[in-house]
């Protein structure tokens, strides 16, 4: 279920990412509309290029997650640190919320909106 509500997210956002399957096969997908960054190794000044509309990836477990980020937070160096998401399905089945705050280094990449 965080793969259909990430997809409707993105058609909200006006950035919209139409793919289908496990939400960990999103990393590296090439889309006109996004490019993939890694989370691994992204370092904390390079992260300014995940904005809200972004979409997260994990690869953990059987399926992975996927989500939007809603807000992007600062560390004390201005570099972003943690992000807002809009997620589907991670806390319960059927769950829909924007109240997990993610680190940047819980997730494997970013789907970034051009």
């Amino acid at each position: 279920q965080c793969v259909g509500c990430a997809v409707a997210m993105s058609q909200v956002n006006d950035k919209p990412f139409i793919h289908s399957g496990n939400a960990k096969d999103y990393i590296n997908i090439r889309d006109a509309g996004y490019q993939y960054i890694s989370g691994w190794g992204l370092l904390p000044q390079n992260r300014r290029v995940i904005v809200p509309a972004s979409l997260f990836i994990r690869n953990s477990g059987t399926f992975g997650h996927v989500g939007v980020v809603a807000e992007v937070y600062m560390d004390s160096d201005v570099n972003p640190s943690s992000f807002l998401a809009q997620e589907c399905n991670w806390d319960a089945p059927g769950y829909f919320g924007n109240k997990k705050v993610w680190s940047f280094t819980d997730v494997t990449g970013f789907q970034v909106p051009l």
